[in-house]
């Protein structure tokens, strides 16, 4: 009486008969309970409601670029030939950084799903590989992400006066605002501490690399030769 399909790749039920909601008053009269219509009711409704993502293995992220200050998190759904969320096989996560150098994580059991919380990761551009062995059947997903680094100067974009303020008292400096700038230079004038500051920069340079000058040495001394050989001083 009733039968499924998927002819030409769409999902079809036919039930050959009429009166369901008896079923529903046969189960309770049974047992007392409506579970199993109920379950068989949400097993024909998610076979046939079934997205056209027929990947038995996910792996998603809840983007695709996160900052450098945040923890990047994963999540796995895991589906039976029937399209049921299962998660009692082990899921694990391979991370593979810029440099090509391999971190794995286990995957934690969430419900009937699966959770991965991979902590707080350098910045850069990263890759995963996620498999699973499902009744003798591996299956694997793979994607990438970016960490970014955080701009500090892009979020706060005003003076923090009470900071300057700070930093000029324990520097033993002053804090000064547009309406001080008239007297400044005055009181630039009356700083006592103030003190003239000279840099000197000796350069030093070995006497073996001035070869121009062993030259002048060397045709002076044979000069001195020649003109004594001359004039018979030897």
């Amino acid at each position: 009486m009733l039968s499924f399909g998927d002819p030409g790749g769409v999902r079809t039920g036919v039930l050959a008969a009429e009166g369901l909601w008896r079923w529903r008053l046969f189960n309770y009269l049974q047992n007392e309970n409506h579970v199993f219509f109920d379950n068989l009711l949400s097993k024909m409704v998610q076979y046939l409601s079934v997205k056209e993502d027929k990947r038995k293995f996910r792996v998603s992220l809840p983007r695709n670029i996160f900052d450098e200050n945040e923890p990047v998190t994963f999540d796995a759904e895991l589906y039976n030939n029937t399209f049921e969320l299962i998660n009692e096989p082990d899921v694990r996560l391979t991370l593979i950084n810029q440099k090509g150098k391999e971190f794995n994580f286990t995957f934690n059991k969430s419900g009937r799903a699966y959770s991965l919380n991979a902590g707080i990761l350098p910045v850069g551009e990263y890759r995963f590989r996620a498999s699973v062995n499902n009744g003798g059947e591996n299956l694997t997903f793979e994607g990438q992400f970016s960490v970014r680094p955080i701009q500090l100067e892009l979020f706060e974009t005003t003076a923090d006066h009470g900071i300057l303020a700070t930093i000029s008292r324990e520097s033993g400096g002053r804090l000064l605002y547009q309406k001080d700038l008239e007297g400044f230079s005055d009181m630039v004038r009356g700083l006592n501490s103030a003190k003239p500051v000279i840099y000197q920069t000796v350069r030093t340079r070995p006497l073996i690399d001035l070869r121009w000058l062993f030259g002048i040495l060397i045709g002076l001394l044979s000069l001195e030769w020649f003109l004594r050989r001359y004039f018979g001083s030897y």
